[in-house]
């Protein structure tokens, strides 16, 4: 018996089962990240094969160290989960005001795995409320321009690894400031609404997990570029808004061929039947996403 061989089999079927059952939403595909952080095995699994010269001791170890990575992984994903949705913890606040004359700002944002949202405040502040982990914030103001740099502390753990408490951020953007953000991302379950924020540009790179995005009609064109893979990506746009949108990468499942836009050469467009002054452009790469648009009606 050629074990080398069993045991990439092995592997190969175990990556298809996954897969099959992300598809079908029996597992979220936020379990990804939960089974990379493991790939040293693979180099002590070729260790055994080369020890043992491809013995059936050899073959039943190296399955015996695979099935116990796939326990853990869906252990530690599991309690991850448990605890992001069941989580019930006090929140601590950051708040960074803003200067009345600042009408352009640019935020960027990294995070790792847990919980995520982002939404407008009518307060001339910006508000963080979380629990785990603790952020660190920067600021910087040039004339009517500023800049904040919101991240994790050094006591955080390493981003592809679940928090201990199921991390969970709120922030809130004043608004009245037109705003670039630029947010990076682990696993996490994310709520962007960017429904009464003036948004100009949207930079996201995001690992597995599921991210619901809302956009409104501001009158502004607004640029998203979205990089992630094995999320699912959930976007709201209001029915009166101009859409441009451009899908790159593999394996992605998508539904906007039903949701009433027009394929043209490589982009997907809609254009309401009023005049909108409202344009949203969509750049979508990566690989095993689930895309799916809704459209609401305009003040939803």
């Amino acid at each position: 018996m050629n074990t080398g061989r069993v045991i990439q089999g092995f592997v190969v079927v175990v990556i298809g089962i996954i897969l099959l059952l992300n598809q079908q939403g029996l597992i979220d595909w936020s379990i990804w990240p939960y089974l990379i952080q493991f790939w040293p095995v693979l180099l002590i699994i070729w260790g055994i094969q080369l020890i043992f010269n491809k013995s059936k001791f050899s073959l039943w170890l190296s399955l015996f160290l695979l099935i116990g990575v796939l326990a853990v992984a869906y252990g530690l994903w599991n309690s991850y989960e448990y605890s992001a949705g069941s989580h019930d913890s006090v929140l601590n606040q950051e708040n960074i005001p803003v200067e009345s004359d600042i009408k352009e700002a640019k935020l960027k944002l990294d995070y790792g795995a847990g919980q995520l949202h982002i939404l407008d405040s009518k307060d001339a502040a910006l508000t963080l409320n979380y629990n785990y982990p603790k952020p660190k914030i920067d600021s910087q103001t040039k004339g009517k321009e500023a800049e904040y740099k919101i991240y994790q502390g050094a006591d955080s753990w390493p981003r592809f690894i679940p928090n201990r408490v199921g991390g969970e951020w709120a922030l809130q953007l004043p608004q009245g400031v037109v705003w670039d953000v630029d947010v990076n991302v682990g696993a996490i379950k994310g709520e962007l609404d960017f429904r009464e924020i003036e948004l100009n540009y949207l930079d996201l790179n995001a690992g597995a997990g599921d991210i619901s995005l809302r956009f409104g009609d501001r009158g502004l064109s607004t640029k998203v570029r979205v990089s992630a893979a094995a999320t699912n990506i959930k976007v709201f746009v209001p029915e009166t808004v101009n859409l441009h949108i451009d899908l790159e990468g593999a394996l992605n499942d998508h539904n906007l061929d039903v949701a009433g836009l027009v394929k043209m050469g490589d982009y997907y467009v809609y254009t309401p039947d009023n005049r909108s002054y409202s344009n949203l452009e969509l750049e979508f790469t990566g690989a095993a996403n689930r895309l799916e648009l809704v459209r609401v009606p305009d003040g939803n």
